[in-house]
Formats: C-alpha cells, sequence, structure tokens
C-alpha cells in the first residue's frame, strides 16, 4: 500500500457479501495505521451461527474464547480479503486487561490476544470516537436482514470487546444512540471489526 494517510480518511479494503467494505482511518503509527469498518458489516446471529456456538443465558464472556473473534481471524478474515491484502494486515498483540474497560467499577479481564482482525474496546473507542455522535453506526443492507436492530435514524447497536461491569454474562456496546449500555451475550448486536495495516510511504 504506497499512500498518504490522515485520521478521518476512509479506503476501500477487502469485500464481504459481494460489497466492498470502506473504513476510517482513526490512528497514524510507524508505517501502520488503525482502520476501523465505517459500517457495522456483520451480527452476532449470524456469527454464532456460522461458528456453531449456542449461546445461553447461563454462558460467562471471555473475548479470548468468543465466537466474534474466531469469526473474525478465520471465516471474515479467509473469505473478504486478497491474498496481497492479507499481506498489509498486521497480527495486534490486543491489551485485554483491566485497563481496557475504561471504568473503575469493572474490574473483569480476559488473556491478552493476537489477532489480525478484533473488536475495539471501551476504552478505544472513547479515544477514536469521544463523542456520541462520532460513536454511532449505520449497518450495510446485509446487515439490517439479519435481525439487526435500527432506530428512526437509522442507526444501530455493536459489540465492544470489553466485559461487562455487572456480570460475567455480559458484553458492553454502542447502541444505537452512541451511548454504552452492557447485554447479555445471547443478544444480537452488530459486528464493527477493527485492524492495522501495513503502508509506506
Amino acid at each position: 500500500m504506497l499512500n498518504e494517510f490522515k485520521v478521518g480518511d476512509i479506503v476501500s479494503i477487502g469485500k464481504y457479501n459481494n460489497r466492498s467494505i470502506l473504513w476510517e482511518v482513526v490512528e497514524i503509527g510507524e508505517g501502520q495505521i488503525l482502520l476501523v469498518s465505517k459500517r457495522i458489516i456483520e451480527t452476532s446471529y449470524i456469527v454464532n451461527a456460522k461458528c456453531g456456538y449456542l449461546v445461553t443465558a447461563d454462558e460467562p464472556y471471555y473475548y479470548d474464547a468468543c465466537a466474534s473473534r474466531e469469526w473474525l481471524n478465520s471465516y471474515f478474515f479467509s473469505k473478504s480479503f486478497e491474498a496481497t491484502e492479507k499481506g498489509f494486515i498486521v497480527v495486534t498483540d490486543l491489551d485485554n486487561s483491566v485497563a481496557q474497560n475504561a471504568d473503575e467499577n469493572n474490574e473483569a479481564f480476559c488473556q491478552n490476544t493476537s489477532d489480525f482482525i478484533f473488536l475495539l474496546s471501551k476504552k478505544e473507542v472513547l479515544q477514536y470516537f469521544p463523542s456520541q455522535n462520532e460513536r454511532v453506526a449505520i449497518g450495510t443492507d446485509h446487515a439490517k436482514s439479519c435481525m439487526l436492530d435500527v432506530n428512526e435514524n437509522g442507526y444501530s447497536s455493536y459489540w465492544l470487546r470489553t466485559p461487562s461491569p455487572d456480570d460475567e454474562y455480559s458484553i458492553n456496546y454502542v447502541n444505537s444512540l452512541g451511548n454504552f449500555s452492557n447485554s447479555p451475550l445471547y443478544d444480537v448486536k452488530g459486528i464493527r471489526p477493527a485492524m492495522w495495516v501495513r503502508y509506506y510511504r
């Protein structure tokens, strides 16, 4: 990838369901950029089904062992990018410690992970999308057809990788108004992936 980038740029990399995936540049590192999908591309209903997960009310949540992480780094990574595109996607060492919860009352955590594609933590969302209006997101037509909630303004909810402070069976998510909330693992929310990509100046 030979280009100059700035935060806020929109780039197209990969395809999902035969549609180009648009990504927003949210951070620029040394020879790398952090991209977050502009739209919600899928729902946890489809992700759980493809991974063979039967989610129950008494199943605790750990990001290192969840269906979303498995799906993003297997099915989505494999099917959505050409070989040359895959070569630019960086394996990211993710911090899944208490520090990522951005909540002094939330002491939940799981093992750190190393992933090509990942969900943002609450701390990262606050860093890259500090205002409520910046956090709202629209789903693709495909996602909307797969049980994604849509409010009167067209915005939808999407999962984060941060566990809930309330109990071990719930997860943080951004709701359709751009606020943070928690919901049980079996609820259907959107998937909004992120990834670090190498580039050359």
